[in-house]
């Protein structure tokens, strides 16, 4: 027996029959942004663009743990999405989640929110396809430390997941990809581990320590030993999740 669990946000309860039947219309779509483990699709509901996540079926054992925690990661992702709102974080405006269940286990989940107007990612900076800047630098350095200071950590803070649009002097900064996140206290030394996973160049890299730096009140120097090491532990797993992924292929 099929159960359905989810929430919308008040102002698009008019849209809560057509999304609840998102089992039925997602695969549906061709209009695909992101195909991974998890899937991006863009759907036209009153005319209105938004981005629809698709999170990847989770095997037996999560979806256990799933049914015990009773919070999939769409719900998690809407759930962090309102607290960045509330905070006055930039993040694409939230519309719902919608989970189902089978005999109380997690078969598949979808968050939904606004599309957002944005111009280039941070990956697009690292990989040159957008020149950066000192001012976008240190803007970025300010924006993250302004999160940090309001209780956030994003776990999964990766170039592809923020994104970046330009207004005059200012850079206006979103995130996304939320399920991966944790709310409370955030020190220092938290809060500099997460630019180990967005290693930009290293003139470029400085500049973002030293005004992170600068707004904790610490030196330069024992930020930049915890970005280092934490980018490269983060190399070092990325290698071993593609070596594990060999051998999984292989296997099959």
């Amino acid at each position: 027996m099929q159960k359905i669990k989810f929430k919308i946000a008040s102002k698009y309860h008019h849209l809560e029959e057509e999304l609840k039947r998102l089992h039925d219309i997602f695969d549906i779509n061709q209009n695909e942004i992101y195909k991974g483990r998890n899937s991006l699709k863009e759907f036209e509901f009153d005319e209105k663009p938004f981005i629809i996540k698709s999170f990847k079926i989770p095997n037996l054992f999560k979806k256990i743990i799933y049914a015990i925690l009773n919070r999939s990661k769409a719900q998690k992702s809407f759930e962090h999405a309102i607290e960045l709102e509330n905070a006055k974080v930039n993040t694409p405006t939230p519309v719902g989640y919608i989970s189902y269940y089978v005999l109380g286990l997690l078969q598949k989940s979808y968050y939904v929110c606004e599309k957002v107007d944005y111009e280039f990612t941070f990956h697009d900076v690292i990989q040159d396809r957008v020149k950066g800047s000192t001012d976008l630098f240190l803007q970025f350095a300010e924006f993250t430390f302004n999160l940090h200071q309001k209780g956030f950590l994003h776990l999964d803070y990766t170039p592809g997941n923020i994104v970046i649009k330009r207004r005059g002097d200012v850079f206006e900064f979103n995130l996304v990809d939320l399920n991966r996140m944790t709310l409370g206290h955030v020190t220092w030394q938290m809060g500099a581990k997460c630019f180990g996973k967005i290693y930009l160049k290293p003139e470029d890299m400085q500049i973002v320590v030293d005004r992170y730096a600068s707004l904790c009140s610490v030196s330069s120097d024992k930020i930049m030993v915890l970005v280092e090491s934490t980018h490269q532990s983060y190399e070092r797993f990325k290698k071993f999740k593609k070596v594990l992924r060999f051998w999984r292929k292989e296997g099959d």
